[in-house]
């Protein structure tokens, strides 16, 4: 996914999502490393999508988050429910990835 998720392309994220949830693989790895804008409805799809993967014996992680996009899932509460990763750059320029807060399901 890339670009922002909100009301013009909420559809397309929660297919995609559940799509990924659907082929039952053990963890599933959301990217949202190019994502400029996440707002609560793209929040609540992840919630969902989280719900239906545990329901399924499944991990749901999220990874690449913007400092924007990390800050969401802070104020809201879910940094302690998601296992989400933030994208942070580093010396050489290449990207690498900070564990956020995780809690097993």
């Amino acid at each position: 996914m890339s670009g922002e998720v909100d009301l013009a392309s909420i559809g397309a994220f929660q297919s995609a999502l559940f799509a990924a949830v659907d082929t039952r693989t053990p963890t599933v790895v959301v990217d949202i490393g190019e994502v400029d804008f996440l707002d609560a409805l793209g929040l609540g799809v992840l919630v969902s999508a989280r719900k239906r993967a545990i329901a399924s014996g499944q991990r749901l992680v999220v990874i690449g988050a913007r400092p924007l996009a990390y800050r969401m899932f802070a104020l809201t509460g879910l940094t302690g429910t998601f296992d989400v990763r933030r994208r942070a750059a580093s010396h050489t320029g290449s990207q690498s990835f900070l564990p956020g807060p995780r809690l097993s399901p």
